[in-house]
C-alpha cells in the first residue's frame, strides 16, 4: 500500500491515503505565531500531540520539510510517494483562508526580522547608521548655536543657556552610543577595527550592507565606499569613509589620496579575514599600514 500523503493547509494537517478521502488530524497550533514558530525552528519540530495520535498505521510521507521533521521526531518513517498521489492529495485537501496565511505569513517574516536584527553585524549597521545620523544632527546644532551667538546678547540669551545644555546632553548621548558601536565593531570585525578604527570600520560595514558584502568588495571600491559626490572624467571624488580612517589625518592633505589607497587594499584583506577565514591579522596589516605610513611622511 502507498505511504499515506501528509499535507499541509494554513495551520492543519491532512492525511491522504491512496485516492481516498483527506482526513483531517487537527491544528498545527492555536495561532499563526506559533506555526511559524513550528516551521521556522528546527528544534520544534515535533508535532502536537493530538495529531500524532491521529496519524495513519502505514507509512507516511510529506511534501513540507517541517512537517517530515514532525513525523521523523514522533519516530515516523518518511517513505517517498508518487506524484500522482501528490497531486491527488493536494488537490483534495481543503485550502487554507486566505487571512490564515497572510497571518501566518506575517508571524514568519516578524520571527524572521528578530533573528536578524540579534544578529551582530545586524547590530553594527544599526548603531553606525544611528552614530552618523546623530553626529550630522549635533552639527547642525553646532551651527546653528554659533550663529545665534554670533548675533550679540539680548532676547536670546534666555535661549542660549537652555540651548547649550540641550547640546550638551546631545554630545553625551553620542559619546555612549560611540561607545557601544566601538564594542560591536570589535567583536564583528576585529581585524577591520584594528587598521581603520572601530568608527570607521563600522561605518564601511554599515555602508556596504553587512560584513560579508564588504568582503565581496575591491580596495578601490572600498576606497570610494560612501563618496557622496559622483565621480567625473575630469575630477571625481578620491576617498570616501575611509578618509576617516586611523592616522590619515596626521598625514599633509596633499597625500591623503596615496595612503587611502594603501588603507583601502589592506581593508579589503581585513575584512574578508574577518568575514571568511576568521584568522587574526590585525598585527599584521598595521605593520604594513605603518611603514607605509612612515613612507608617505618622509617625503
Amino acid at each position: 500500500m502507498p505511504p499515506a500523503a501528509i499535507v499541509r493547509s494554513g495551520r492543519r494537517l491532512y492525511a491522504v491515503e491512496g485516492r481516498g478521502a483527506p482526513v483531517e488530524l487537527g491544528p498545527l497550533a492555536p495561532d499563526a505565531a506559533e506555526v511559524a514558530a513550528w516551521l521556522a525552528e528546527p528544534d520544534r519540530a515535533e508535532l502536537p500531540s493530538g495529531v500524532r495520535a491521529k496519524l495513519p498505521a502505514g507509512a507516511v510521507s510529506a511534501d513540507d520539510p517541517a512537517v517530515a521533521r514532525g513525523l521523523s521526531a514522533a519516530g515516523r518513517t518518511v517513505a517517498p510517494v508518487a506524484l500522482p498521489e501528490w497531486r491527488w492529495a493536494r488537490e483534495r485537501a481543503p485550502a487554507a483562508d486566505v487571512g490564515e496565511l497572510r497571518a501566518i505569513g506575517l508571524a514568519f517574516g516578524q520571527r524572521a526580522l528578530r533573528r536578524a536584527l540579534a544578529d551582530p553585524g545586524e547590530v553594527v549597521i544599526t548603531l553606525a547608521r544611528e552614530e552618523a545620523r546623530v553626529e550630522r544632527a549635533l552639527g547642525r546644532d553646532r551651527s546653528a548655536t554659533d550663529e545665534l551667538t554670533a548675533g550679540g546678547s539680548g532676547p536670546t540669551d534666555r535661549y542660549l543657556a537652555s540651548a547649550r545644555s540641550l547640546r550638551t546632553a546631545h554630545e553625551h548621548h553620542l559619546d555612549l552610543l560611540r561607545g557601544e558601536l566601538e564594542a560591536a565593531a570589535r567583536a564583528v570585525a576585529p581585524n577591520l577595527a584594528a587598521l581603520v578604527g572601530p568608527i570607521t570600520a563600522a561605518r564601511l560595514v554599515a555602508e556596504a550592507g553587512g560584513l560579508r558584502a564588504l568582503a565581496r568588495m575591491s580596495g578601490s571600491r572600498i576606497q570610494l565606499l560612501g563618496a557622496r559626490r559622483r565621480p567625473s572624467p575630469v575630477r571625481g571624488p578620491r576617498y570616501g569613509l575611509i578618509v576617516r580612517a586611523t592616522r590619515l589625518n596626521e598625514l599633509p592633505p596633499d597625500r591623503w589620496a596615496a595612503f587611502a589607497r594603501s588603507l583601502a587594499a589592506l581593508a579589503a584583506i581585513a575584512s574578508r579575514a574577518d568575514a571568511i577565514t576568521g584568522g587574526s591579522i590585525a598585527g599584521l596589516l598595521v605593520a604594513r599600514r605603518d611603514r607605509r605610513f612612515a613612507e608617505l611622511a618622509r617625503r
